[in-house]
């Protein structure tokens, strides 16, 4: 639930910030744009692409939430003390935890102002800015809007030619009506004069024709009434189902925008979970690791006090050579170790007799017979072991590689994106 509170908070930030951008002039925006790091190359390439001065707008703030989103990476120093990101500006690039500005001279410089080299595998350059690409996602959107907004005004437009043609189609059959109800009237007239003239021979029978011809009129207005009402009640039938339609589709799209909404801020959510679950993971797998170069340095120690130990041993008689390598070390070294302790140089970094045996002979302290396979030692040089003080940094490195968490979750935020 709180990963989708925060990025519904992060959608509102970046809407107000954009609204507020929006409100500046042109030429404040471009100062903006180039504190931010923008060359002025690409500001002129978006205002060339851009087909209006609201559309260059769009493209520079697009530019500068890509510039924002950039972060820098802490020294290796710090990043192993607390790893947690120290300065939260634009980095060079070339090496990861370099707080110099992107196309800086000179050595790049960690959080402690130590001059840095390039790691072979860096980045030589910074990214360049695609404003091409920007404009075109800009262009695309607008041309999307534009063409709903389109459709709409159609949709409203066909509505509105509907009704108007039902108006003039009511206004029609009401002349029609209203003409036959004028020629009703003038041939009531010519048979009123032509009663009228008979009127004196035909005195009932004309009282009778009018009783009849009002009858029949009265009934001809009633049915006249009742065809006008039935089509009044018709088109307010259809004008309420054509209501009810276009609130349906207004519901249904808007159901349509909430579940996509929803959709994205849950991909969001997931997609936060799986980046820190990634980076607890490479820590407990850097811990494991540290905890296993320590054990293989304690064990590199004790591998050499126990040749050291057999060999100035005062109780011991001296180890005759030439001897196998195998032999010297299963009947002299190990009985010479520590009670309680084991000696084993598979779980050292030679990881081998033979890797130990040639860094006894690097250090000066036995010879052996070149070209075995099997190694044999010719010599032992006992003065030079009674002397001998041996450091830890002199045993071989690079068995166990480390990597590191910051670089983990760089590797897991790509993935991501």
């Amino acid at each position: 639930m709180a990963p989708t509170i925060e990025a519904a908070a992060i959608q509102d930030e970046m809407a107000n910030m954009m609204e507020k951008m929006m409100g500046l002039k042109l030429s404040q925006l471009k100062k903006r744009a180039k504190k931010s790091g923008i060359s002025d190359e690409a500001m002129a390439s978006a205002e060339a692409g851009a087909k209006d001065e609201e559309d260059c707008k769009c493209v520079l703030i697009s530019l500068i939430f890509n510039a924002a989103c950039v972060k820098s990476v802490p020294s290796p120093t710090r990043s192993r003390a607390a790893n947690t990101v120290m300065f939260p500006s634009q980095m060079c690039s070339i090496c990861p935890g370099c707080i110099r500005p992107p196309g800086h001279e000179g050595p790049c410089m960690d959080g402690q102002c130590n001059e840095m080299v390039p790691i072979p595998d860096s980045p030589k350059k910074e990214k360049a800015i695609d404003v091409g690409a920007a404009v075109a996602r800009h262009n695309e959107i607008k041309e999307e809007v534009t063409r709903k907004v389109e459709a709409k005004a159609a949709e409203e437009e066909a509505r509105r030619k509907a009704a108007e043609d039902e108006v003039k189609s009511k206004a029609a059959e009401a002349a029609r009506r209203k003409a036959a109800e004028a020629a009703a009237r003038q041939a009531a007239e010519k048979e009123a004069l032509r009663k009228e003239q008979e009127a004196k021979r035909l005195a009932e029978e004309a009282e009778t024709a009018a009783a009849e011809a009002k009858k029949q009129a009265a009934e001809k207005e009633a049915a006249r009434a009742r065809e006008v009402e039935a089509a009044r009640q018709r088109a307010v039938e259809e004008e309420a189902a054509r209501q009810k339609a276009a609130e349906e589709e207004a519901a249904a799209w808007a159901k349509m925008v909430e579940e996509e909404q929803a959709k994205q801020k849950q991909e969001e959510g997931a997609a936060l979970v799986a980046q820190k679950a990634a980076a607890e993971q490479a820590a407990l797998e850097e811990k494991q690791k540290e905890e296993e170069l320590a054990e293989m340095a304690e064990m590199d120690a004790r591998c050499v006090q126990t040749f050291l130990d057999c060999t100035t041993c005062t109780w011991r008689e001296r180890t005759r050579t030439p001897i196998k390598g195998t032999i010297l070390y299963t009947k002299h070294m190990r009985p010479c170790r520590p009670a309680g302790t084991s000696v084993d140089v598979k779980d050292s970094s030679f990881r081998s007799l033979g890797e130990f045996l040639k860094f006894l002979e690097g250090e000066g302290l036995i010879r052996l017979k070149p070209g075995e396979s099997d190694p044999v030692v010719t010599d032992i040089f006992y003065e030079s072991c009674r002397k001998y003080q041996y450091a830890k940094e002199k045993a071989p490195q690079g068995k166990v590689s480390l990597i590191s968490p910051v670089t983990q979750l760089l590797g897991c935020a790509k993935r991501f994106q």
